[in-house]
């Protein structure tokens, strides 16, 4: 693996308390969020080679809407150990994938993944890291880049290439 693209659902709706956790949707704002993020993957060619997916529906709607507003076809597979996981099992979801998928994308959720993107950001543009490190808002999107021969990844041996969030893009 040489990219690997981290994803954190976009915003929710917390508005019927009935629904579980993983059954949230998103909300108009998230719904809308997603979309950009797609035409901002399709604009700057983004292209993972496997996209793995978190159950909870916040997340399956994120990346279909992101599909759709970017006119995608990428692997997907649903991943059920990233509802809520920790930087270690994002670690061995990693490993499980590195010698086969040279582009991955997790999308999923917080603490886990703003937690693994930290850890494993060695290197790159210091005013980026410091903003990754203050937060990874909804719909954040984390690409760090690695040497190939660094299979699976060490914290700490990625290089950050880029750190969007749907409020950054409606600036640019």
């Amino acid at each position: 693996m040489r990219h690997l693209y981290i994803l954190r659902h976009a915003k929710s709706d917390w508005g019927d308390y009935t629904l579980s956790d993983q059954e949230r949707p998103l909300n108009a704002r998230g719904r809308s969020a997603a979309a950009l993020l797609g035409r901002y993957f399709h604009s700057v060619g983004l292209a993972p080679d496997l996209v793995l997916v978190s159950p909870a529906v916040r997340a399956v709607q994120t990346v279909n809407r992101l599909v759709e507003a970017g006119g995608f076809s990428w692997p997907q597979h649903m991943e059920s150990r990233l509802y809520l996981a920790d930087t270690r099992t994002l670690l061995d979801l990693i490993g499980e994938r590195t010698p086969d998928v040279d582009r991955l994308m997790l999308v999923g959720h917080n603490p886990g993944l703003h937690d693994l993107a930290v850890s494993l950001a060695g290197s790159g543009d210091a005013a980026l890291r410091r903003s990754l490190a203050a937060k990874l808002p909804t719909g954040g999107l984390v690409e760090l880049m690695f040497d190939p021969a660094d299979a699976p990844p060490r914290l700490g041996s990625g290089h950050l290439v880029r750190f969007v969030t749907p409020k950054s893009l409606t600036k640019a």
